[in-house]
Formats: C-alpha cells, structure tokens, sequence
C-alpha cells in the first residue's frame, strides 16, 4: 500500500490524500468512488451513478504513475465551469507499513 499526497501548482492551497492498494488494485479517499482501474501508466477511479435509468459519470481522478501528475474532475457539481478539470496536482508517494495500516 502507497500513501500520496498531492498538492496544488496553482495559488490554491487544495491538496488531495488518498492510498493505493497495488496488490489488491483498490483506492482508499474521502470521496466517492465506485470503479478502480489500474495500469502500468495510469491510476483511474471514478464515481458513476445511474439516475432515472440513466449512466452518469460525476467525479473521475487520474494519476499519471511516472510522472506523480494528478487530475482531478467534477462533473456534477452544480457550478458552470468550462473546465470541469483541475490538473494542478503533483503527488509525492510514502509507503504505508503493515503496522501503521492497522494502527489506530
């Protein structure tokens, strides 16, 4: 398990904290997420949702695996945006031991 933390290139002061489980290929962040998919380029996760029969896509995230570079997308959230994307983020990755996992 990889713990990152990714903060904000731009004037924001927002950062993002989240784990990588490699082995079992899982995420673990304080936002929605329902869809993993791991490749040896990229990390996506994503929340969906179906409304009135319908499939859609309201938050996704991106971490580039080389290069540390993180992306973060709201598409559900209520504020007209030309952009729903924010690409300002650079994650530094710290390694979580078994012991710390569990600790409380």
């Amino acid at each position: 398990m990889v713990s990152y933390t990714c903060r904000s290139l731009s004037a924001s002061t927002q950062s993002w904290v989240f784990s990588l489980d490699y082995d079992r290929h899982a995420v673990t962040i304080d936002a929605p997420v329902n869809w993993v998919w791991f490749t040896p380029q990229h990390v996506l996760f994503l929340h969906s949702a179906f409304i009135n029969g319908r499939h859609y896509l309201t938050q996704s995230y991106t971490l580039d695996r080389a290069t540390g570079a993180f992306e973060a997308c709201d598409y559900a959230s209520g504020v007209d945006q030309r952009l729903p994307c924010d690409s300002t983020f650079l994650c530094r990755p710290e390694p979580v031991s078994a012991a710390a996992t569990f600790a409380l």
